[in-house]
């Protein structure tokens, strides 16, 4: 009769914990979809801001079209910025796939983070091939972009060994925090072209604003 109690007030924890957990995971699924919204919003920015400008050379433009050091800014800025965003979709869909597959635990585990390190390397690759291709010098959010992956790289190696041939599992939290403050960082790197240009455009809005004012 105790037994039965005790197992049930077991089984309703575990049934408590197991909802709790999962509330978690779809919190930082949707957290994680709201970094890509902004991730988004910078390539909605080059499309407003460069693009009645710049034109289709914006996505085609070679070596011989960048003729400042500004346009070369400018175009690692928005290779650097679709990759992340695409990259960034496509590993937090075919992730959240691999997690469900059923085939064995540590099989999962080994799967998931040796495919997300293949995930990061093709990034790191995708960004440097384009900008060879393009012949655009890499701009300093795109060097930032890339140490991050690497670090990314790191860590996930480390969860791979951990959880994947040691069976150790305590290293969790301290590796969602390394991939958010990886991730908020990769952002920030991102952002900072975008920024910038945007309080140039308005200090020249206002730098011509008073000079009418004077000559009128």
């Amino acid at each position: 009769m105790h037994n039965n109690v005790f197992d049930t007030h077991v089984y309703r924890a575990a049934i408590l914990c197991g909802l709790c957990l999962m509330t978690l995971n779809e919190f930082l699924y949707r957290a994680g979809w709201v970094v890509k919204g902004f991730e988004f919003l910078t390539i909605v920015w080059f499309l407003v801001a460069k693009f009645p400008r710049h034109r289709w050379s914006l996505f085609f433009a070679t070596k011989r079209d960048m003729v400042s050091r500004e346009l070369h800014e400018m175009h690692s800025c928005f290779i650097v910025a679709v990759c992340t965003f695409v990259f960034h979709v496509l590993g937090s869909e075919y992730g959240s796939y691999i997690v469900t597959l059923t085939f064995g635990r540590i099989p999962v585990i080994r799967l998931f983070y040796l495919a997300m390190m293949v995930h990061t390397f093709t990034y790191v690759m995708a960004v440097l091939v384009l900008h060879l291709l393009r012949g655009c010098a890499m701009s300093i959010a795109a060097h930032r972009c890339l140490i991050l992956s690497l670090c990314t790289v790191v860590v996930l190696m480390i969860q791979l060994t951990a959880r994947g041939y040691f069976d150790y599992h305590e290293l969790k939290p301290l590796y969602a925090t390394c991939i958010w403050a990886i991730n908020l960082s990769c952002l920030a790197a991102i952002y900072k072209y975008p920024v910038e240009q945007t309080k140039m455009y308005y200090k020249n809005a206002k730098k011509l604003d008073r000079e009418k004012r004077k000559e009128a």
